[in-house]
Order: structure tokens, then C-alpha cells, then sequence
């Protein structure tokens, strides 16, 4: 979270990830490091079972090149979509929306969200540092982002009722 698209950061986040991934750590992408990794998973040189990316339609676009307007789509082609490009690329995936889907390929989780003030910019970095919280506790990733988007949900929809936008 937090870099940019310029070279330099990309370059910088690539040797990062590579580095982690090849150490046995977990990693957590959103935003402009989904960019990044797009382009490290291209050569597939290093395990990325502990790789997890939580893009919206758009990023999911960017990684995938497969398109999906949450408003348009269905929840089945979303499913089926997230679940062909984490088995493709051995990654797990966080597909945000109201119907968050977590897969690693095989596995899929459903997280129903109730309010749409998750959808603003910075909740996703707090929503990876959640998942990062469940991650370092010793969860394999697609358990952490189950948890952890359940926890982001939850959490959302009680701001919202104290605020009253719900």
C-alpha cells in the first residue's frame, strides 16, 4: 500500500515482494502494488501460495484482463472469474465489492457488507492491515482475508449506524 506507479517504486516493491515470497513470508498487495506483481507473476519464478492481492474491479481488470463492473456483473461470473485467476496464477485472491470474494482457487468465501462506506479510498489499506493482523498470527492467507474481511465489514457497519448512513 502506498506506493506509487512510477519505475523506481514499482522496481523497489517487486524486489520487496520477491525477497518476502522467497523467505516464506506472507504477502498482502492492494492498489498500485497489485501493478507490480502483475508484472513479477509474468515470469512465475517464485512461489506465490503466500501472495494475496485484494483488488477492486478495476485492479482486478488490470491483473486479470478480465472485466468486471460490479454493478453489471453477477455474483457467479465474479466467483468464477476470481477463482480461474487465483488456480492460474497459484495466488490468493480478495476480490472486494459488497459481495467481498475471497479464493486461493479452490477454496471460496463470501463476505456480505451491508454499507457502502467501505468503498472509500484508504479503507483498503486498513482492510489489508487487518488481514496482516490474522496473517502474523500464524493463519494461512485465505483464512486471514476471510477473517479479516468479515472483521472490515463488521466494523464498517457499526460506523455507519453510529453515523447513521446504514
Amino acid at each position: 500500500m502506498g506506493i506509487t506507479k512510477e519505475k523506481e517504486a514499482q522496481d523497489a516493491c517487486q524486489k520487496i515482494v520477491n525477497y518476502a515470497l522467497s523467505n516464506g513470508k506472507k504477502v498482502i498487495a492492494d492498489a498500485d502494488a497489485i501493478s507490480a506483481i502483475t508484472d513479477m507473476l509474468g515470469a512465475k519464478r517464485i512461489d506465490t501460495t503466500n501472495l494475496l492481492i485484494t483488488p477492486h474491479d478495476s485492479e482486478f481488470y488490470q491483473f486479470s484482463g478480465l472485466k468486471l463492473r460490479h454493478e453489471d456483473s453477477n455474483i457467479f461470473d465474479r466467483i468464477e472469474a476470481a477463482k480461474k485467476i487465483a488456480k492460474e496464477k497459484g495466488i490468493n485472491i480478495l476480490l472486494k465489492g459488497h459481495n467481498t470474494i475471497i479464493t486461493n482457487g479452490e477454496k471460496i468465501k463470501i463476505n456480505r457488507s451491508n454499507t457502502p462506506n467501505l468503498s472509500t479510498m484508504g479503507t483498503g489499506d486498513v482492510l489489508s492491515g487487518i488481514i496482516g493482523a490474522f496473517a502474523a498470527m500464524g493463519n494461512d492467507l485465505f483464512e486471514a482475508a476471510a477473517a479479516g474481511a468479515y472483521l472490515h465489514s463488521k466494523a464498517g457497519e457499526v460506523l455507519a449506524m453510529k453515523r447513521g448512513t446504514i
